[in-house]
Parts: structure tokens; C-alpha cells; sequence
């Protein structure tokens, strides 16, 4: 079992505004225990109460302890804003790259035949691929803000476990400057399961994340999933194309509930001192559109489309608080080829042009944390506060009249206090014509974490969503896949939905083979409803249970199997696997 790799942020930006901008519709066996299970259920739940309330008595006698809240990397020779100013303004002398293996085999631990055959197999990014990402340079002044960019981007953009910068005193009153780097391991392959939401994947693939040592991604797997059609999935990324500040994005998948077919070409914002931003994509999306009600399948309709996409932003200000505007034209052409069924509006035949303006403000921190999705190893956690407004009107195929307007709002507010690290966000999305309001739609999080021990997290989220759309009588869905544990993915329909989730996340310090294994109990609760429908907690639907945790960060940083045991209130179990946190 692995974790895909998200896809590369010109496909994250083409997508999310293309959620924004078009009214499209979503996306449309049990292990049964006898009925004595519910008072198992009940006895975990009280349990769960019992260790969050003794876990929180603990943090609030520990809150002295600064354990949770690092800024940088825990190394006394790692560069620190506060602690290294003097450093800044000396002029550089020479920098170094110090790219170094997975596992240091003059560590006793790793000192054997399986991690120095995994060295030798594994190819270590090449010192021209980190010098490029490098925001330092020799005969500049140091600047302690920019090598902390520098470790940053290093961590985020490369396949590496960890990096971090050096510094050293010539006797010329000059500046060494060593970039160390640790590698991860990038090839992954064979066969993965997974169980989510009661239906089972099998995937059969390869995904090489750091080809021949350049920071290029090549993948391809072969899925077959319960209850659907088999499919493949193949894609290649390249950061920076043939060193140039340009990344290259080629996909194509087969999913018969989401297909793709894209080509991109980016300008990513590389460095915080980048004003300019754009991307080029074109695309063709399509599949099959299921519709439910609760757990009733009641129809689908499948769809073609072609779109272009064309993004730039530019942005100004400091280095923590920046002010972006942009533009945004897509062309899409949408063409319905099945429908089957009851429960929604067949969409129609469409070709549209819409240009956009976006405006953001945004101000972030760069922290460096433990325990919040990882074990062990510092994350870099980005909290920011701000506000991101959003304006289009899609025309029709000759720019002679419009078809409907867009506005979108997000929010988000981030923060640390002490050992508690809240992140919110507000998101509503409004297509209107003539005054008249074609579909509404909004969500609502807030997370919580807190690591004030250094074996515990306790994580907790609260989600809200609504979906106002006339053409789809339940547009959201609440199941196994979407907050709640232990139900399928299609368990609850509705145009409005809530959950809250509860975790403790428990770090006993176990270590078999590098692989660091933990814990979760975990509480889910949440339910569906319509719009004109009243709110009643006694109709809330939950699950308890608890799961394991393997992480393998010293290998690949941040990929962490999960493996969750879910007990409904009604008395079934369900045993779900995965990669990656639940929330």
C-alpha cells in the first residue's frame, strides 16, 4: 500500500477553479458481526472518552513543555532566523552540496544488509537538481530567510527526507554555506490493496518519483476495483523540464467514474521572491456520474469534455504576507453520450467560454511541527489567514450573450497557540443568471490538533457542507470515503451533510525495521439531511473503533499505512485500509 502523489500544482489550480466556475454535478459486503457487537460498541465509545479525558489532563500538566511547536529542524548546526542573524549580510564564500543516501550505515541501527543493499539499489538525487532550487549564491550576502526558503522548498519539491543549511566561518570573516540533503526511497511498486468505504482495490504498478536521480516522475499502475471496471493510470512530471524553470505535466486515466486525459505546462511560483505565476492546460475529462439515494443506486449519466485552461497570477508584498491578482480562461466543451435512470436533471450539451478575476490576501507562517499527519519527523505545516475572491461569467460559443455568472468566497484563518494548532476555512460558491440562482454550494472545516506529549496527538476535525443544486436531488454523500468509518461510500444522501471526527493518535516509540508502528482511537459521527429538513442530534449516525499506524518517513518522508477496525452503532464491523491519515 502507498500514497499517490498528488498531482503537480498547475492540475491542483485548473482544478479547483474549474470546480469553482462550472455547475456541474458531483460524482455519484459487509464483515457483519452478530448483534452483541453494539455493546462492544458502547464499551469502546466510553473507553474513548475515558483516555481523551486522562490525555487531556495530561497535556494541561505539560503545557510548560515546548515539545509540539519547533520552528526548524531540531539540529543545533541547522540555520534559525532568531539564532543565526548575526550570519546575515557576510558575503558567501562557497556553497556545498552534501546530497546524501537513505540510511546512514554508520549507525549501528542501519548498519546491515538490508539498508546498504537499499543504498546501493537507490539512485541519490544529483547535486545539479538541488544547486538549482538553491535561492543562495556565491559573492551574495547571506540572508538566514532564504536558506530556510531554500531547506524548505528542498523538502517539499524534491523526493528527500529531510534538508537543512550550514553555516561556517571562514577565517577571512567570509561564509561556508553546506546544503545537506537526505534522500528517500522512490521507487514503488508490485501489488497494493486497499478497503474504503466497504469496496476493495487492487492495484498492480510502478511509480519512480526521483528518475535517475533528477526529480522526475514516471508511473503506471493497473487497478481493479470492486463493483466497477478496471482501469489504468499513467503520468510523468518533471519539476523543472530539462533544468529550465518549467514543469511538465502528462497524464492519462481510464477511471470509469473519472477520466483524464492531460497535458500541462507550468511556471510554478519557485521561491517567495516570484511575482509571476501562470500555467497552460488542455484536457479531456469525462466518465460516469453515479446518482444515489442513501445507499440506492437510482441512476447515472456519462460525459465527455474538452477544455482549455489558461492561469496567471501575480502577486506582491513580504515574504509571509502577499497580495495576488489574476486571470483565468477556460474553454469547455461537454457533450452528455449516456443517462440512465431517475433522481437528477440530465444535464445538457454545453460549450462555453469563461474568462475569470481572482484577488487574494493571504499571510503565512512557516512552521516546522511534529506529529500532526507524521510520526517522528518535522513537518513543514504552512497555517495561513486570509481571504480569496473570485469573479467569471461563461459566455456562449460566439461571446454573444452569457450563460451564467460565478462568485466564489474562500476564508481561512491558521494558527498555532502554545500546542494547539487550529486550521479553518470557509468556502461558498454562487452561480447565478438574471438574478436567479442556477446552485449554491459551501464547506465549512475546522481542525484541531494538539501534541503536547510526546506520545500523543489528539486531532479532531468538524466539517459542514451544502450543495443547492435544482438539476440533483442529493448532490452529497456521507460514507466510509467522506468521514464516517464503517458505512459504505454511499451510506447517506442528502444536500446537506455534517461530521465530526475524533482521533488519538498514540506514539509508543516501536521500530521494526525502520518502519515506526502506532496507534488511533478514533470516534465518527455525522449525518445527512435536505434542505426544509430539521436538524435533530438524535438522528446523528457514529462509529468507534480503533486502527493501526505503520509510517515509513525514513524512507519516504510522509507515507503512513493505515489500517482502521470501525464498530456502528446498528452492531456490524468494518475493517477499512488505506494510506495516509483519515483527516
Amino acid at each position: 500500500m502507498r500514497l499517490l502523489l498528488s498531482l503537480s500544482l498547475s492540475a491542483e489550480i485548473a482544478n479547483i477553479l474549474r470546480d469553482k466556475l462550472l455547475p456541474q454535478s458531483p460524482v455519484c459486503r459487509y464483515v457483519t458481526a452478530e448483534r452483541k457487537v453494539h455493546s462492544l460498541a458502547r464499551l469502546l465509545a466510553q473507553l474513548f472518552w475515558i483516555v481523551l479525558i486522562l490525555s487531556a489532563a495530561s497535556v494541561s500538566a505539560r503545557s510548560g513543555v515546548n515539545v509540539y511547536g519547533t520552528v526548524t529542524s531540531e539540529k543545533t548546526s541547522v540555520i534559525e532566523e532568531d539564532t543565526l542573524s548575526e550570519d546575515d549580510g557576510l558575503v558567501i564564500d562557497s556553497l556545498v552540496i552534501d546530497n546524501r543516501d537513505i540510511y546512514d550505515t554508520s549507525d549501528p541501527r542501519y548498519d546491515n544488509f538490508l539498508f546498504r543493499t537499499a543504498n546501493k539499489l537507490h539512485i541519490v538525487t544529483k547535486e545539479t537538481v538541488i544547486r538549482r532550487e538553491l535561492l543562495l549564491a556565491v559573492g551574495e550576502p547571506f540572508a538566514a530567510a532564504r536558506a530556510e526558503e531554500t531547506a524548505r522548498n528542498l523538502r517539499q519539491k524534491c523526493r528527500l527526507v529531510d534538508a537543512w543549511v550550514e553555516t561556517e566561518m571562514l577565517s577571512d570573516g567570509r561564509l561556508l554555506v553546506r546544503v545537506v540533503t537526505i534522500d528517500q526511497w522512490s521507487l514503488l511498486g508490485g501489488a497494493e490493496f486497499s478497503r474504503d468505504g466497504n469496496r476493495s482495490r487492487y492495484k498492480i504498478g510502478f511509480e519512480e518519483r526521483n528518475l535517475i536521480g533528477y526529480n522526475q516522475l514516471l508511473g503506471f499502475d493497473w487497478v481493479a476495483q470492486e463493483g466497477d471496471d478496471n482501469y489504468t493510470h499513467s503520468k510523468f512530471q518533471d519539476y523543472r523540464f530539462f533544468g529550465k524553470p518549467i514543469m511538465v505535466l502528462a497524464e492519462h486515466n481510464t477511471d470509469p467514474r473519472s477520466e483524464l486525459s492531460q497535458f500541462a505546462l507550468i511556471r510554478p511560483f519557485y521561491s517567495l521572491e516570484q511575482h509571476l505565476y501562470w500555467s497552460a492546460t488542455i484536457s479531456r475529462t469525462g466518465g460516469r456520474r453515479d446518482v444515489y439515494l442513501d445507499s440506492e443506486r437510482t441512476g447515472y449519466w456519462k460525459s465527455r469534455a474538452d477544455l482549455f485552461d489558461l492561469v496567471a497570477e501575480y502577486r506582491f508584498g513580504s515574504r509571509n504576507t502577499k497580495i495576488g491578482v489574476g486571470t483565468w480562461y477556460t474553454y469547455h466543451a461537454d457533450k452528455v453520450t449516456e443517462s440512465f435512470g431517475h433522481g437528477f436533471e440530465v444535464p445538457q450539451d454545453s460549450l462555453y467560454h469563461i474568462p475569470a478575476l481572482l484577488l487574494k490576501g493571504l499571510h503565512t507562517d512557516y512552521l516546522r511541527l511534529r506529529r500532526i499527519s507524521n510520526f517522528q519527523l518535522l513537518e513543514d505545516v504552512s497555517p495561513a489567514t486570509g481571504i480569496e475572491l473570485l469573479v467569471g461569467r461563461a459566455f456562449n460559443s460566439d461571446f454573444r450573450s452569457h450563460v451564467y455568472d460565478v462568485f466564489d468566497v474562500t476564508t481561512r484563518f491558521g494558527d498555532l497557540f502554545g500546542h494547539n494548532l487550529i486550521l479553518a476555512s470557509h468556502q461558498q460558491t454562487w452561480w447565478l443568471k438574471s438574478g436567479s440562482q442556477l446552485r449554491s454550494r459551501g464547506i465549512s472545516s475546522l481542525r484541531y490538533y494538539n501534541n503536547g506529549l510526546s506520545f500523543l496527538t489528539v486531532a479532531a476535525r468538524l466539517q459542514y457542507q451544502s450543495d443547492e443544486y435544482e438539476s440533483l436531488e442529493t448532490p452529497l454523500k456521507l460514507g466510509g470515503t467522506s468521514g464516517l468509518r464503517g458505512y459504505d461510500e454511499y451510506a447517506f444522501t442528502g444536500d446537506r451533510a455534517g461530521t465530526f471526527n475524533l482521533e488519538t493518535r498514540w506514539f509508543p516509540g516501536l521500530d521494526f525495521l525502520s518502519a515506526l508502528i502506532g496507534g488511533v482511537l478514533f470516534l465518527d459521527t455525522g449525518k445527512t439531511w435536505k434542505r426544509g429538513e430539521s436538524f435533530n442530534l438524535n438522528d446523528l449516525q457514529y462509529s468507534v473503533g480503533g486502527g493501526l499506524r505503520i509510517s515509513l518517513e525514513r524512507a519516504t518522508r510522509s507515507e503512513i499505512i493505515r489500517i482502521d477496525c470501525a464498530f456502528r452503532e446498528d452492531g456490524i464491523v468494518q475493517v477499512a485500509f488505506g494510506t495516509g491519515q483519515f483527516f
